[in-house]
């Protein structure tokens, strides 16, 4: 039986209410003011189960929208990973089998990349999407991946609004001889680089790491969980584009796409939280390098089962992805590079103090 989302009393009410939530969580998270420009930023749900989220500027109200689909595919993603021993080792007598979980995975991947329909669901599908009960202590992990990655979905987009990725022109660097189109693209590409990073790093900022106790050892220890819960939100999200993408293949297959190769993209994000973490927490380089390491290890674990090429692209093409970030930025202005961080490190400077999601 397939159920539509669309003249949906009941599917109307949940999202609906979602949006109602995520708008108040937005309000209180970010207290300083939740605007863009002068102008109010709304959270919009809408009716369509592909894998997308947008944001874009009005007259008086910007919006950042997710497609409801969004939100099955990432709990599904979520629960089933909390699954797998290497990930959750809570030794609770739980058994799920590894090549059943990533069976699960690997359809629920397919599901939303491969045989979606926009506005209809079978039934089946809906029920294994919420396959969670029983799961004791991993669901806590499971949801906390969940909600992670559903903020770093809407920070992403609101960094896209506050870095002006609508409105400003394209602007390179005066070496490139390249064709408009492909400038283009690679501008774009930059772009979502950049809602990436700035996206990342207001993630961590809903740590509030400056308020730590660092005498408090089970605090910290609960600090330096999150941490890996914020990697392996953001990789799984990313890694997820590259789910039976034949350009996903190589690198240089995206030269033609709006995007960055998802290998490129985690490599960034990666790079990016543990530099931040690294110049303002305080916290023990060592330890933050570890968690990091595994939780890219598990990462890649999970790619190499499912046998998706961007395993092999993040295990044998290190050099390849950091010339390939070089390009992208070689590609843009030093003066829009500059714009952008000094706007963006005042807005990280006034959420600072004032930001909380957990």
């Amino acid at each position: 039986m397939m159920t539509s989302i669309m003249h949906n009393d009941e599917v109307y009410d949940m999202y609906h209410s979602i949006e109602q939530s995520c708008n108040t969580i937005l309000n209180e998270t970010f207290s300083w003011g939740f605007f863009d420009f002068k102008r109010k930023v709304r959270f919009k749900v809408f009716p369509d189960l592909t894998f997308n989220a947008r944001s874009y500027r009005g007259v008086f109200i910007n919006t950042i929208g997710v497609n409801i689909g969004v939100l099955p595919l990432i709990h599904a993603l979520a629960v089933n990973y909390a699954k797998l021993d290497y990930v959750c080792d809570f030794n609770d007598g739980k058994q799920y089998k590894r090549e059943i979980v990533n069976g699960n995975i690997k359809k629920i991947l397919a599901t939303c990349y491969v045989n979606i329909s926009r506005h209809s669901l079978d039934d089946d599908t809906i029920s294994s999407f919420f396959d969670s009960d029983d799961m004791g202590d991993r669901y806590a992990v499971a949801y906390s991946v969940f909600e992670k990655m559903l903020y770093f979905f809407m920070l992403h987009e609101y960094a896209h609004l506050l870095c002006g990725h609508d409105r400003k022109s394209v602007e390179f660097g005066s070496h490139t001889s390249k064709s408009s189109e492909r400038n283009t693209r690679e501008y774009r590409q930059w772009q979502e680089i950049e809602a990436d990073m700035w996206g990342a790093v207001m993630l961590c900022e809903t740590l509030h790491l400056d308020m730590k106790p660092v005498d408090d050892s089970s605090f910290m220890d609960k600090i330096y969980k999150e941490i890996g819960l914020i990697y392996t939100s953001i990789g799984l999200l990313l890694m997820s584009f590259s789910f039976a993408n034949p350009l996903a293949e190589t690198i240089e297959s995206y030269s033609v796409s709006l995007h960055p190769h998802p290998a490129i993209r985690i490599a960034n994000a990666y790079e990016t939280i543990h530099r931040y973490l690294e110049l303002t927490s305080g916290l023990e380089v060592n330890i933050l390098k570890d968690i990091m390491t595994q939780s890219l290890a598990n990462l890649l674990t999970l790619a190499g089962d499912l046998d998706m090429p961007i395993y092999w692209i993040l295990t044998g093409e290190t050099e390849n992805i950091y010339l390939e970030l070089k390009r992208l930025r070689d590609n843009v202005s030093d003066k829009h590079v500059a714009e952008t961080y000094k706007g963006m490190s005042s807005v990280i400077e006034k959420l600072h103090n004032n930001m909380s999601l957990f």
